[in-house]
């Protein structure tokens, strides 16, 4: 029963990189083809995490590659949960 109504999301790491300052960059494929990017950014106080909540942009700044193809769709919960798991 559970099976049938329970998805465990998980995502596909696309590119995984460190900058000079020790901040990682992910890049994640979604199930459905898109891709997503987490930035884990650490500091002497603690860690923040920027997760993804949408696949593209409306907002259309020029300086931001996630504007040109538009806004796709929000993601789904468990996409954003899977990005700090």
């Amino acid at each position: 029963l559970l099976e049938e109504n329970f998805t465990i999301t998980t995502l596909k790491t696309l590119v995984n990189q460190t900058s000079s300052d020790g901040t990682l960059i992910f890049l994640f494929e979604l199930h459905v083809g898109y891709s997503i990017e987490t930035v884990l950014m650490r500091h002497n106080y603690g860690n923040s995490v920027c997760v993804t909540t949408q696949v593209g942009c409306r907002i259309g700044c020029t300086f931001c590659a996630s504007t040109l193809g538009g806004l796709k769709r929000n993601l789904e919960a468990g996409e954003i949960v899977a990005q700090v798991l």
